[in-house]
């Protein structure tokens, strides 16, 4: 398992490798934000895939 903010981290970092625009990166910023509210609303702070799957 590994927190929300870990995996969105690991996420923006990967889609600035594969050399997504700013403009982009922005727009998938935001949905990351409001994930984290989302999971953080709820007392979530670990991810797994049993998670994903409910």
């Amino acid at each position: 398992m590994v927190t929300v903010s870990e995996l969105v981290s690991a996420l923006d970092a990967e889609l600035v490798r594969l050399g997504y625009k700013p403009s982009t990166m922005v727009w998938y910023r935001g949905c990351w934000r409001r994930l984290e509210r989302f999971f953080a609303s709820r007392g979530v702070q670990e991810f797994s895939v049993n998670l994903a799957m409910e």
